[in-house]
């Protein structure tokens, strides 16, 4: 089967930007995404290609008619119809791409050896916003590995400020002494 997510979460994106709801579609999407994630039985239920199509329909209304934003539920309707709700997964990661890029915003992935409180959270979020010039979306994990500081990622820059690395690089300059 042809994989046709980069074309579906587009046209996701489109119809919830000119619905002006691609925040609300975007928060559901995610959360229904984990919910396909966690229930393989869902996953094998939508891929399973001698279930009937309504039946399919027939669920997906009966669980998410009431929670879902119409947007959202339409979409899952045109998936359905088009033997695509097994991949709404990747639907959902290149819709999260192309939602970033549409508005400028960059992922930028942090590992901290603790968990950062709020007054950090902003804070890094400021710099790196000034230093990128674009909006930013934090994923924060923590690593107690790291003993301390932080480990920055975004697409083009890695940034790490940790004990871990700072010992490792001593570690290297004791390798090459004598």
């Amino acid at each position: 089967m042809v994989d046709y997510s980069t074309s579906f979460a587009a046209a996701l994106l489109d119809v919830a930007t000119e619905e002006n709801c691609e925040n609300t579609v975007y928060d559901q999407l995610q959360q229904l995404a984990n919910i396909w994630e966690e229930n393989s039985d869902l996953q094998k239920m939508m891929k399973h290609p001698e279930l009937k199509k309504q039946v399919k329909l027939d669920m997906i209304h009966s669980v998410f008619q009431k929670k879902l934003h119409p947007v959202l539920l339409r979409f899952l309707e045109v998936c359905i119809a088009h033997d695509q709700a097994g991949n709404i997964s990747q639907i959902v990661s290149v819709y999260e791409k192309k939602r970033r890029q549409a508005n400028n915003i960059e992922l930028v992935k942090v590992e901290s050896a603790t968990t950062l409180d709020q007054k950090q959270t902003d804070s890094l979020i400021h710099v790196l916003e000034e230093r990128l010039q674009k909006k930013v979306e934090l994923q924060v994990e923590v690593v107690p590995e790291l003993i301390a500081g932080l480990r920055v990622q975004t697409e083009n820059l890695v940034l790490d400020n940790s004990v871990l690395s700072r010992m490792n690089a001593i570690k290297e300059k004791l390798k090459h002494i004598g």
